[in-house]
């Protein structure tokens, strides 16, 4: 039997209890299981991101500009998404990876591992 776990996210706001979910790797949860995971991880808010790096051109390609540059150094992409915007991304990093890309199937199994769901 699964116990709830307590996932813990610096800055988010939610519940922080959710089943840990393992999934095929390039799966994505049910709506249902994503919305319900996204408010114990994140509440009501938006899902922030803070992306350097690889991570940071990946979103770019398959989100569009950041939200602003964030850091000491202004050298990370910021991104504030809804749960909405959140599963579309999602899609777009899994389709993107599904064609080959493997850093947008890295940035998508990171951002689902967040909310509590990990690809095996």
């Amino acid at each position: 039997m699964n116990k709830p776990i307590r996932t813990w996210n610096p800055g988010l706001g939610g519940t922080g209890e959710a089943r840990m979910v393992s999934m095929s790797y390039g799966q994505l949860p049910s709506r249902e299981q994503f919305d319900t995971h996204y408010r114990a991880a994140v509440g009501t808010g938006n899902y922030e991101m803070e992306l350097v790096g690889e991570d940071a051109r990946v979103a770019s390609d398959h989100w569009g500009s950041p939200d602003g540059l964030v850091g000491a150094f202004h050298n990370k992409a910021g991104y504030s998404l809804s749960p909405d915007e959140l599963w579309q991304f999602l899609e777009s990093l899994i389709e993107a990876w599904s064609e080959g890309d493997d850093a947008a199937g890295d940035l998508a199994s990171g951002i689902l591992s967040t909310l509590n769901f990990e690809w095996i």
